[in-house]
């Protein structure tokens, strides 16, 4: 009895350690990337240029005149690597414009600049 509770506490730590890695962190795996830019109340974001596939295709938004903005979800193959760059204008010099990252779901990179003058860039190793 004793030896069949072993074995199964042994089997089931293996079985969760090896369903623990990520699946999407395999070779030849693919994730999704979704880019979004936050703007403090009066910014207006300008222009963004983000790739769509992390291996040199690059989309390029012009006049998006918003304060928020968010792209489509994209699909990336493990050795991608997403970038955004944007600029915008704010308000006065507390203005902040947030550019963020979000890997499957999940915010995997952020980066904020504050001022008037907003330029801003971001970017994130794909199997992060």
């Amino acid at each position: 009895m004793k030896k069949s509770i072993l074995f199964m506490a042994v089997a089931t730590i293996v079985f969760l350690t090896l369903n623990s890695c990520s699946k999407d962190d395999a070779p030849g795996g693919t994730y999704t990337i979704q880019y979004k830019l936050v703007g403090s109340p009066g910014v207006v974001i300008s222009n963004a240029v983000y790739a769509t596939d992390g291996t040199g295709g690059m989309e390029t938004r012009s006049n998006i005149g918003s304060q928020n903005f968010e792209t489509d979800v994209f699909t990336f193959a493990n050795d991608g690597y997403p970038s955004m760059s944007c600029n915008a204008t704010g308000p006065n010099n507390n203005s902040t414009l947030k550019a963020q990252i979000f890997k499957n779901g999940k915010l995997l990179k952020e980066s904020t600049a504050t001022g008037e003058i907003l330029v801003i860039s971001v970017s994130g190793a794909g199997s992060n």
